[in-house]
């Protein structure tokens, strides 16, 4: 049996690993089977024909496709403050944090 910091970190790698290969999987799957997707840029057409139709407001042009927006700012600073407060929250989180500086 094979413990500590470095197994934490090999299985916490290889659970992670494993689960964006299932992501991408199903993504590509997604992109290149559906009758209406087919591909991305086929998507990222029908993403521009939406914004066109039915824009939204706030974000720069309307775009669906954009990284400026206000909502969007909000959204990330909400991410960033709920992920500190929900890692230093933890116990189990903390210790880690705190065995990596030892």
């Amino acid at each position: 049996m094979v413990g500590g910091l470095k197994a934490t970190i090999l299985t916490d790698w290889a659970h992670t690993f494993i689960l964006l290969i299932i992501i991408i999987i199903f993504a590509l799957t997604t992109y290149a089977s559906h009758d209406i997707l087919g591909s991305p840029s086929a998507v990222y057409d029908l993403l521009v024909q939406a914004a066109t139709r039915h824009p939204v407001d706030g974000n720069k042009d309307g775009s669906y496709l954009t990284m400026q927006s206000r909502e969007g700012a909000i959204f990330f600073v909400i991410n960033i403050v709920g992920e500190f407060c929900g890692a230093w929250s933890r116990p189990c989180l903390r210790c880690l944090k705190l065995t990596k500086h030892r």
